[in-house]
């Protein structure tokens, strides 16, 4: 029984990774487009956010550019995906100001 536990592990992940590949090096709304750039800057933005801003700034950051506007949830998910991303490619989750429109494939992966 924990064979087949271990081999469905490893096939929902790596499932899960090779999915991940696939669409994250696709097209997506809004690439290539300044000032606001669509989906993955979003994403990336939030990602950029959690990891640089206090945690007490989250949702009350004043400027205009791809807000935190989902539950705490959803930012704790952006914090995680940021520390991860950051191993890979750290420029992609830079200081918000400085790594805006950052679309290099390593950070999306």
């Amino acid at each position: 029984v924990q064979i087949i536990s271990i081999i469905s592990i490893i096939a929902v992940s790596s499932f899960a990774v090779v999915t991940r590949i696939f669409m994250s090096t696709n097209s997506y709304s809004g690439r290539d487009t300044p000032p606001r750039f669509g989906d993955y800057e979003a994403q990336r933005n939030w990602m950029s956010l959690t990891l640089h801003a206090p945690l007490s700034t989250w949702y009350t950051r004043s400027e205009d550019y791809w807000r935190l506007d989902y539950p705490p949830g959803s930012a704790y998910q952006s914090l995680m995906s940021g520390m991860i991303v950051r191993l890979f490619h750290a420029e992609s989750v830079g200081e918000p100001l400085a790594s805006r429109g950052v679309e290099d494939v390593r950070g999306m992966v």
